[in-house]
């Protein structure tokens, strides 16, 4: 009996303590808005249609609605993760955006399929693929596109190869998976 009041108590302030309100963003910032730790920032300055914030803690802008999306070297922790799943009530997508040849990586091995990326950067956002016409849809459809890829390449950074934005389409929820059962 002590066992299933104590379950239950803790159930109770688990449900008091989350948070599951719809996201707000901040009036003051700019649509598109997206967060970057400060050398990537400084690597994707001036991308053509990418509003950067250029911040230590790209998770903490992700979480606090001063950004709706994080580009970051580092890929996040399952307590990350759940912090933002708790705040929106919905898991955040997360996909490889790009590299740099700094930590090993042969772009050319890579294309090849040979060479794994070595400490690739990702992109996360809370993007839902139920919103078709939002904003962020093209935004992303743009920065997996041929044209979005070749800007990564002129900054000295992998395009990613074919086969990888595609399963990053499926991934962001931008494309339906070519088999059942694919990438997501």
């Amino acid at each position: 009996m002590k066992a299933i009041l104590l379950a239950l108590t803790c159930l109770t302030f688990i449900c008091a303590c989350s948070n599951n309100e719809p996201r707000k963003y901040s009036a003051s910032v700019p649509d598109l808005s997206i967060a970057a730790s400060i050398d990537v920032a400084n690597t994707l300055q001036g991308f053509e249609k990418l509003s950067l914030l250029s911040v230590s803690n790209p998770q903490q802008a992700l979480l606090s609605g001063d950004a709706l999306m994080a580009i970051s070297r580092d890929k996040w922790s399952d307590e990350n993760i759940a912090e933002l799943t708790q705040r929106y009530g919905e898991t955040p997508l997360m996909t490889v955006f790009s590299a740099d040849n700094s930590a090993g990586n042969d772009f050319e091995k890579i294309k090849r399929g040979e060479m794994t990326i070595i400490r690739p950067w990702y992109l996360y956002t809370n993007f839902s693929d139920s919103a078709n016409n939002n904003p962020l849809l093209s935004l992303l459809q743009y920065l997996y596109s041929e044209q979005g890829q070749q800007q990564l390449a002129d900054r000295g950074l992998l395009a990613l190869p074919k086969a990888l934005r595609s399963r990053a389409h499926v991934q962001l929820g931008l494309t339906s998976a070519q088999f059942d059962g694919g990438y997501k």
